[in-house]
């Protein structure tokens, strides 16, 4: 069961309880196993690409290996939240997208579930951006777009960080997941959306740092980096999803080698490309594209082999 409360007095929101509901109940009956497997794959990757020369820094090292632990080793949920704002004047939100992957119930499934949420502010409705950002809150790759009103959005933000930060805090660890997490915890304190003080978090920008370099550690060169397809960013919901699924990628050992993330990539000179041609780039022959993917970019020494490591029991 929800309950449902009336915001305090002071004007501060008072969340929405829903740890008892059915969905919320039925998750905290399970269990966490395979720490022992998932660790060892985990350090023989880190020993194996320590190597590598911005790695080679015992903090980096260090900032990669503690989000593979969380992350990889399903020690705890990944909440992300992203925010757009109004061109015109930024201290107007537009937009909220929040995606979660919680762990528990799919610990040994191939595909992660994953809860989407977009939020768009009913009041701001009208207020649309264009001219130095790209508009895109109607592009939504999601099912489902919720239009909301600024105090009923921040309830039930508030009553999500309830439950996955607060009432869960003995039971399972919850990480903030963002592209430059002290932005978006600024974001939401000035809309009036708190977190606690202890929050853990996970930001994809320093990890992807930890081996590329903040030079161009944008969202969208972190996405093209680690070669995961994605369109029509700047939406709020669209940003969450791909922040998250970025952190899956950067945080996981075996999906890192098998997308060679750890091999230095050459940066390629732009090619003239035929008018009403979008980008892309241009391939002589079939040979030479089988050489290009699965040749070039996969040497048998630089590929990490979960074949090597030795059977853990799970």
């Amino acid at each position: 069961m929800v309950a449902s409360v009336k915001d305090s007095e002071n004007g501060s929101v008072i969340p929405i309880k829903i740890d008892r509901s059915p969905y919320f109940r039925k998750l905290e009956s399970s269990e966490l196993s395979g720490q022992l497997y998932y660790d060892r794959i985990i350090n023989k990757y880190i020993q194996k690409i320590s190597k590598q020369s911005r790695l080679h820094n015992p903090s980096s090292l260090a900032i990669l290996k503690e989000g593979m632990k969380a992350v990889y080793g399903r020690r705890g949920i990944l909440f992300c939240i992203d925010v757009e704002a109004w061109e015109v004047n930024t201290k107007i939100v537009t937009e909220l997208g929040i995606a979660i992957f919680d762990p528990r119930k799919q610990a040994n499934a191939l595909m992660p579930n994953i809860t989407l949420i977009h939020i768009i502010i009913r009041e701001n409705m009208k207020r649309k951006n264009g001219r130095f950002v790209p508009e895109h809150s109607h592009n939504y790759n999601g099912k489902t777009t919720y239009i909301l009103s600024q105090v009923e959005a921040v309830k039930f933000v508030q009553s999500l960080i309830q439950y996955y930060f607060i009432d869960l805090l003995h039971k399972r660890q919850c990480y903030l997941v963002g592209h430059d997490v002290r932005g978006d915890i600024e974001w939401m304190r000035k809309l009036g959306i708190h977190f606690p003080k202890d929050t853990s978090s996970l930001d994809t920008q320093k990890i992807y740092a930890a081996s590329h370099g903040m030079n161009g550690a944008s969202l969208k060169n972190a996405l093209r980096s680690a070669d995961i397809p994605h369109a029509f960013l700047h939406n709020a919901g669209n940003d969450a999803y791909y922040t998250l699924v970025l952190a899956l990628r950067l945080c996981d050992p075996q999906s890192r080698a098998l997308s060679t993330l750890d091999k230095p990539h050459p940066v390629l000179p732009k090619k003239k490309l035929r008018p009403n041609c979008s980008e892309g780039e241009f391939i002589d022959s079939a040979e030479a594209l089988i050489s290009r993917l699965y040749v070039q970019e996969y040497k048998s020494d630089e590929v990490y082999d979960s074949d090597d490591e030795e059977e853990v029991s799970l």
